[in-house]
């Protein structure tokens, strides 16, 4: 019994959530997949909030971070390259997260929105691609 607990205990942590990844840490990361768990854990909240008419004042910070983070974590997914389609990809995503952060620059809804939309598009294609 005290080894099935251990063993469910060991399971758990192991298959549990993620821990946050510092913008800092990101280049560090060893695994495309984790790479590719801070890009969705930034994003997809966001790419839910397309459309908004109006964000919050604390919600332009904190698209501010997610723009430099998805420029980062294309950066580094490069390094994992699945060849020269891959490639564009990641370049695509970076610069849609420079077109954000110039889109969050401006606080306008309707620019972020579009930005993001865009970006969701490259998220989705790659994925179609490459998942």
């Amino acid at each position: 019994m005290r080894r099935a607990s251990l063993l469910a205990l060991f399971l758990f942590a192991a298959c549990g959530p993620k821990p946050f990844v510092p913008t800092d840490k990101i280049a560090t990361l060893d695994r495309l997949d984790d790479v590719m768990h801070v890009q969705a854990r930034d994003a997809d909240p966001w790419f839910k909030k397309i459309g908004q008419a109006q964000y919050a004042d604390a919600d332009w910070e904190a698209l501010a971070t997610v723009a430099l983070r998805m420029q980062t974590t294309a950066a580094k997914s490069k390094s994992f390259s699945r060849g020269q389609s891959f490639d564009v990809l990641a370049d695509r995503l970076a610069k849609d997260g420079a077109d954000l952060a110039a889109a969050v620059s401006t606080k306008e809804a309707p620019a972020v929105n579009a930005a993001l939309e865009k970006m969701r598009g490259t998220c989705r294609a790659c994925h179609k691609e490459f998942k």
